[in-house]
């Protein structure tokens, strides 16, 4: 509300220190069942963890890194593909890590990685001439 030539910032405080007042009342009042005397309320069933934690996630990751690999091996170029191929291994080795001890922000990680050498690998072969 924009203030009137009248209004000023000190006319305003008793408002501003009534809603404080409210603000400050509900914060330290209690509330729950303490105060209204019902008995607590039974904690809630934890949701049963799935059996093997990131089994869709790995199952994923495999077939991205065989697309991966599919593409290595379409590259016609020699040092193009050994190059690839060494991003592959390191991709490889780092999934088997994963695969061993799944840690979500490492898949996450790894993922973004291995999407970036796809793209980049499928960009290589777009724009080279197909072999005759």
């Amino acid at each position: 509300m924009p203030r009137g030539p009248t209004e000023s910032p000190a006319s305003r405080r008793p408002a501003a220190a009534a809603l404080g007042l409210c603000l400050a009342a509900a914060v330290l009042a209690p509330s729950g069942p303490a105060a209204s005397g019902d008995p607590p309320p039974a904690p809630a069933a934890a949701p049963a963890p799935p059996a093997t934690p990131g089994r869709a996630e790995l199952a994923a990751l495999d077939r991205v890194l065989a697309r991966f690999a599919a593409l290595v091996a379409r590259d016609d170029d020699a040092r193009h593909q050994a190059a690839a191929r060494a991003v592959l291994a390191g991709l490889q080795a780092r999934g088997a890590a994963v695969q061993a001890a799944f840690d979500q922000a490492k898949y996450d990680d790894l993922r973004a990685e291995l999407n970036l050498a796809l793209q980049r690998q499928a960009a290589w072969l777009a724009r080279r001439p197909a072999s005759p």
